[in-house]
């Protein structure tokens, strides 16, 4: 572990303490200057600092020291209103605010908004479901605190107390933020099916920490058709499906697939669980995703051709190498190039070049095949299957 050591200075503004600080004057860790009787030990510690003990930028810093000016000292013999105009308003200012000529305004930390709540018990409750009644109360006081804030949580906390100690806790995740009780019914139905407590439960505490501003989902007016209305139902129902699976899978048994930045097809993307990630669940790739369109080189009668590049879904685990017929690669018969060629040239620094030119095939079936074309040392070619298009 680095040596860390503990510096600090009280002087009579913010940035003097600071500068002092900085400047590590005093042998002894503790520099405490005090106004009135030590107002001449202040002023000199103050002028013997060097320059670097500042927050002024780097080129303001330089062209004082080329005129032989080095400390706060020399500084404060120099014209203010100079000082402005040849290094800019943040010299004059921060020597003003060391000296107590200006407000030395700070920030104020403001810590992050938090719930927490506590719900004591008539009685002892050592039945798992029969908790269910207390914590929707308290969900209806976090929903009630998160409406006032206009916020919304991914995840909280229940923690179940028992006269020694605890009795056993649940963490409920979204895939969304949510604020409303409905957001939260299920996954806590489900989970407190399988929840085993160790002690009968005396209190029940509830806490949402990490705060997400509350925005609502607008659209478009339509009168003649409801289609996005429609779209929003479907996406909130299938977040409320996946929060439903995580409870009673796990927080690892539901993943998606994350974009990479990588050229390689079988690096490209990796499932990552909605517990890694916060990124929301519409970013999942689609089915047969489409990249971008490229300019293809102009055609012999001028125009310009284009092209979509496609992706399939559906990568085999590794290549297949495939026959070849009539200089034509062949999958239960020979297939017919659509598409292409796409040339992919990466992994030349990990040692491992891979140059490729993919094409978008179809077999005799009418099935779409994403194939690539390789060249051996004898600059003989060689087709692989790497994916299907659903």
């Amino acid at each position: 572990m680095p040596d860390h050591h503990v510096r600090f200075a009280v002087a009579p503004t913010p940035t003097s303490a600071y500068w002092l600080v900085r400047g590590g004057l005093s042998p002894d860790p503790q520099t405490i200057v005090k106004q009135g009787a030590a107002a001449t030990e202040f002023q000199q510690l103050l002028n013997a600092l060097d320059l670097s003990v500042t927050d002024w930028s780097e080129s303001a810093i330089s062209a004082i020291r080329e005129l032989g000016i080095y400390t706060i000292g020399d500084c404060r013999r120099l014209p203010r209103a100079g000082l402005a105009r040849r290094f800019g308003v943040a010299v004059p200012q921060g020597l003003a605010k060391a000296l107590g000529e200006l407000p030395d305004l700070r920030d104020v930390l403001v810590a992050p908004p938090r719930f927490d709540a506590i719900r004591q018990l008539d009685a002892e409750i050592a039945d798992a479901s029969a908790l269910q009644p207390v914590c929707e109360s308290l969900l209806r006081q976090l929903e009630t605190d998160l409406r006032s804030r206009q916020a919304a949580v991914r995840e909280i906390a229940f923690h179940f107390h028992a006269w020694r100690g605890h009795s056993g806790h649940l963490t409920l995740s979204l895939c969304a933020p949510g604020y409303r009780l409905s957001d939260w019914l299920p996954v806590l139905e489900a989970q407190l099916e399988r929840l085993e407590l160790m002690q009968p439960v005396v209190a029940i505490s509830l806490g949402a920490h990490a705060n997400d501003a509350l925005t609502a989902s607008t659209a478009v007016l339509d009168l003649t058709s409801d289609t996005q209305y429609a779209t929003t139902s479907v996406e909130a129902g299938g977040y409320a499906l996946l929060d439903r699976l995580r409870a009673r899978l796990g927080e690892t048994a539901i993943a998606q697939l994350t974009h990479v930045a990588e050229h390689r097809p079988e690096y490209a993307s990796q499932p990552m669980t909605l517990a890694d990630t916060k990124a929301p669940v519409s970013e999942v790739l689609p089915r047969d995703w489409q990249i971008r369109d490229v300019p293809l080189p102009e055609r012999e009668d001028g125009a310009l051709a284009s092209v979509w590049l496609q992706r399939p879904l559906w990568l085999l685990a590794s290549p297949q190498p495939l026959s070849i017929r009539d200089n034509r690669p062949c999958h239960q018969g020979v297939l017919m190039l659509n598409h292409g060629p796409e040339r992919i040239s990466s992994g030349w620094w990990e040692q491992r070049p891979s140059v490729r030119d993919y094409f978008v095939a179809t077999d005799i079936d009418a099935a779409r095949l994403w194939v690539f074309r390789t060249w051996t040392e004898n600059h003989e070619p060689q087709w692989w299957l790497h994916g299907i298009f659903g």
